[in-house]
């Protein structure tokens, strides 16, 4: 899009590193500036763009949703709009780290992600035990004597039961294994 908002190419990418060397191959001398929905692939396909030095805008989802609310929702439609949105100024952004920057965070984040799937773990056996009107007092449930009595009221309920809290204790066990001490 140039400055008066008109289109003057479209292009069509594949997401992957053929498609994205093609790309950074016959964009690598214009001065280009790219809007990136923020997506599964959106953050490394801005660092490898960032990478090559091309001007990357990363849009942010949450603010994106309120401008984008149309019932026609297609790729090319979201990017004529992002690339309308950052040609007058208007791009919500999202910060992208630099490598140096985000590489440290990798494991924080991971571990993290550890954690909050064993609290949403730890919450579903709470409730299936209120179920049965066991409770356990303490915080930490998974110790020795509390697996005891968790082993023996699973062996008092259903079935269907018992393979979802026999499944989420050996989750709970590895996910606890995984997480690396504080």
């Amino acid at each position: 899009m140039n400055e008066n908002g008109e289109i003057e190419e479209r292009y069509e990418i594949v997401n992957c590193h053929e498609s994205w060397k093609e790309f950074i191959q016959r964009y690598r001398t214009c001065e280009v500036e790219i809007a990136l929905e923020t997506s599964t692939s959106g953050k490394y396909n801005a660092c490898i763009l960032r990478d090559n030095c091309f001007s990357v805008h990363l849009a942010d989802p949450s603010k994106l949703a309120l401008i984008f609310r149309s019932v026609k929702k297609n790729d090319h439609e979201e990017s004529y709009k992002l690339a309308k949105l950052l040609r007058i100024g208007e791009l919500p952004e999202v910060h992208i780290s630099s490598r140096e920057t985000d590489d440290p965070k990798t494991p924080v984040r991971y571990r993290r992600s550890l954690g909050e799937e064993s609290t949403a773990i730890n919450y579903m056996i709470h409730g299936i035990l209120a179920m049965h009107v066991i409770a356990i007092d303490e915080s930490d449930i998974f110790g020795k004597r509390r697996m005891r009595k968790i082993e023996e009221a699973i062996s008092r309920m259903t079935t269907a039961e018992n393979i979802v809290m026999s499944d989420m204790l050996e989750k709970i066990i590895e996910l606890n294994r995984r997480r690396p001490d504080d």
